[in-house]
């Protein structure tokens, strides 16, 4: 008898069971957690081997038990041939292979022209009240989370919310931008936006910032991300790229949807500094509306950088020490990990203060 421990995946559930596949002498086969539902194994297909990588097998009632135990696999397919089982030819291998490359580069056009172009005239059609409700839905979910009540004085928190309401497109009217101040130690020095204009800055930012045009800047860069709508437009992408892996691949569990993922992982990290991008050019434009030397980006940037390098020098140290019991998967870096900054940003925003400060003299 042989007992193989794996994953059940049923297709119905998010979630897979672990389970253990047992195969008798005779052939006749189980699952622990079902004893009494047998099955013969040379009914089962099998994937084939790819060195040591997950073997699925797909059993008689289309239900997917996926193991690390090759060996034990190679074994039983052995003893038990399964009619479904696949078998690689040198020819086979080549066609496989050159339908990979081009289901590959077909999947790349898509993602990189078809989803992009797509997505932003999608984001621009979206009304303007669902944007709003969807923005308190998700007010509501952060306070329960991250989240604290700040510990800004009332009169420093109205004075940046008049700094922050003159620094508003003319038509914004058409969603409620609300500023809204927040503690939290696991976000740190932190600001972003959700798409219905309500944008969150936490008291560690404000207490990195040196004056008020550093905040401002900040402020400017997330009235961008609304306005250009990058929030619902990645959440749109996102779907995209799911549906369009599902709808190649048929299986979201199989080995050729972590191949056709990692394309579509890079370019998705692409988009997104593109999105940068984008919003700085925005917030740009509006600081040198507003005779707001760049300079102050760029310092904020810098200091985010620090704030974020010294954090997680602090995390791994508290790791290494056996003394870290929070869990900063969902919230650490700060605004790195959501603003991801780089050297050509902070650059861009120097060179355009050497052209604010001779504009200004002239």
């Amino acid at each position: 008898m042989t007992e193989i421990n794996g994953l059940l995946f049923d297709g119905k559930n998010v979630d897979k069971l672990s389970v253990n596949l047992v195969v008798t002498d005779n052939g006749a086969a189980h699952l622990s957690n079902k004893p009494d539902s047998t099955f013969k194994f040379s009914k089962v297909a099998v994937s084939p081997r790819i060195g040591d990588s997950t073997r699925f097998l797909t059993l008689p009632d289309g239900r997917l038990f996926e193991t690390t135990n090759n060996n034990a696999i190679d074994q039983l397919t052995t003893l038990y041939p399964t009619s479904k089982h696949s078998q690689i030819h040198s020819g086979n291998w080549i066609l496989k292979s050159s339908v990979l490359v081009v289901v590959l580069l077909l999947t790349w056009i898509g993602i990189s022209i078809g989803i992009p172009a797509l997505t932003y005239k999608i984001a621009m059609q979206v009304p303007e009240e669902m944007l709003v409700e969807s923005g308190k839905k998700a007010m509501v979910d952060l306070d329960k989370g991250p989240f604290t009540e700040t510990k800004l004085s009332k009169k420093r928190q109205k004075n940046l919310t008049n700094t922050f309401m003159k620094l508003l497109p003319d038509d914004h009217e058409k969603l409620a931008y609300k500023l809204h101040f927040r503690e939290s130690e696991k976000i740190g020095a932190n600001a972003f936006a959700l798409p219905s204009g309500d944008i969150i800055i936490t008291d560690k930012l404000i207490k990195l910032s040196a004056n008020d045009d550093e905040i401002r800047s900040i402020l400017l860069h997330e009235i961008a991300h609304v306005e250009l709508r990058h929030g619902i437009q990645s959440t749109i992408k996102t779907s995209s790229l799911l549906l369009l892996v599902v709808a190649i691949t048929g299986d979201v569990t199989s080995l050729s949807t972590v191949l056709l993922g990692v394309p579509a992982l890079l370019l998705d990290s692409s988009y997104n500094r593109k999105m940068e991008w984008e919003a700085d050019s925005y917030s740009l434009t509006k600081m040198q509306q507003l005779k707001i030397n760049p300079i102050a980006f760029a310092n904020m940037l810098e200091k985010l950088v620090k704030s974020h390098v010294e954090k997680n020098t602090k995390v791994k140290n508290n790791q290494d020490d056996n003394k870290q019991t929070d869990d900063y998967d969902d919230y650490s870096d700060g605004y790195w990990s959501t603003h991801p900054p780089s050297k050509e940003r902070i650059e861009r925003m120097k060179a355009a203060s050497k052209e604010f400060a001779v504009n200004t003299k002239g």
